[in-house]
């Protein structure tokens, strides 16, 4: 199977990359939006759980927010029901297999992880083409010691249970890869190592090898190799891809080889309008404003950007930035 999809096709898998085109998961947005992490805005958008083929899957991740089980049964009916789908996860599987066989712990039991929720939507289909339990790992709470009761196992039998048993040699897959803090990071406050891989590992699992949609090529593959783990991607987000699919290749490439830069610069030539929507109270993407503020304060105060973003935020919501906020 190796030399069907193994490492021949990646990072630039034709079918993977233009099923990502034809589905809207990769988008320019105009004006750019703050990334999740709120480390950048940025012109370009990857949505990679649009590969499904489901229109209304952000409603449903929403709807099943902390529903693993629904989220994974749901993903598994779209593989069946959409042959793009299909042929993707068939890909996605072949790698995992190859990576699950070039192991020197492929006698262990096997199994496929994925965090919730977007994960699920490729992970939980890799698991169910190989016949592989799939491990659903949920986000993390700060302090606790063991996350033993934030893991579910979805067994071949579709049994779910809450607790897992470890020993198993696990492939994680991965959406989408920006700077691989959810699979491997540092908690601030508490020092310790929290993310998915982590997890894994006090779950007294193996795991090496990280299979992603996406990678946007902004320091995931360094940042998890200090954890050994090596990330492979089926799709990167570099310039020979932009100059293939995006409108604005010369704009996108820029943002993807300096995403501070980038985002600096265009604040610099357009102002903080871009800024001010994430600021309306009860906005679900105020924590990313919030978290730009953070990367940029020193910055937005140097140009002296920062005043207009108070004054533009208490004129449209009769609020000062300050007070917003605090009570997020």
């Amino acid at each position: 199977m190796e030399e069907a999809y193994g490492d021949l096709l990646w990072p630039h898998d034709p079918v993977i990359g233009k099923r990502l085109i034809e589905t809207g998961a990769f988008s320019e947005p105009r004006p750019p939006v703050i990334v999740t992490s709120g480390t950048s805005l940025t012109p370009i958008f990857i949505n990679a759980e649009k590969a499904g083929g489901d229109p209304n899957i952000s409603k449903f991740l929403s709807e099943h927010e902390t529903d693993g089980p629904a989220i994974a049964a749901h993903a598994i009916d779209l593989m069946y029901q959409d042959e793009g789908f299909y042929e993707i996860i068939g890909r996605l599987s072949e790698k995992a297999f190859c990576l699950f066989e070039k192991s020197e712990h492929r006698g262990k039991r096997r199994a496929v992880s994925g965090g919730m929720r977007r994960d699920l939507i490729f992970s939980a289909p890799v698991a169910n083409m190989l016949g592989v339990p799939h491990i659903t790992l949920y986000k993390q709470e700060v302090g606790h010691p063991r996350e033993r009761d934030r893991a579910e196992t979805i067994h071949v039998d579709g049994e779910v249970t809450s607790v897992l048993q470890g020993g198993f040699y696990v492939v994680h897959v991965a959406d989408l890869l920006t700077k691989g803090s959810s699979v491997a990071d540092t908690d601030e406050m508490s020092g310790r190592r929290v993310g998915w891989a982590p997890m894994l590992r006090d779950l007294d699992c193996i795991i090496e090898h990280v299979i992603a949609v996406v990678d946007r090529q902004q320091g995931a593959g360094e940042n998890l190799g200090r954890d050994g783990l090596l990330a492979h991607a089926a799709v990167v987000i570099d310039r020979e891809f932009l100059s293939r699919n995006a409108k604005d290749g010369e704009t996108a490439a820029a943002y993807v080889e300096n995403e501070r830069g980038w985002t600096e610069s265009y604040l610099q030539k357009n102002g903080i309008d871009v800024l001010v929507p994430y600021f309306k109270p009860g906005n679900p993407k105020l924590d990313r404003g919030i978290k730009f503020l953070g990367e940029y304060d020193g910055f937005l105060k140097k140009e002296g950007l920062d005043e207009g973003l108070e004054m533009a935020v208490k004129d449209r919501y009769e609020k000062p930035l300050r007070e917003i906020v605090n009570r997020r």
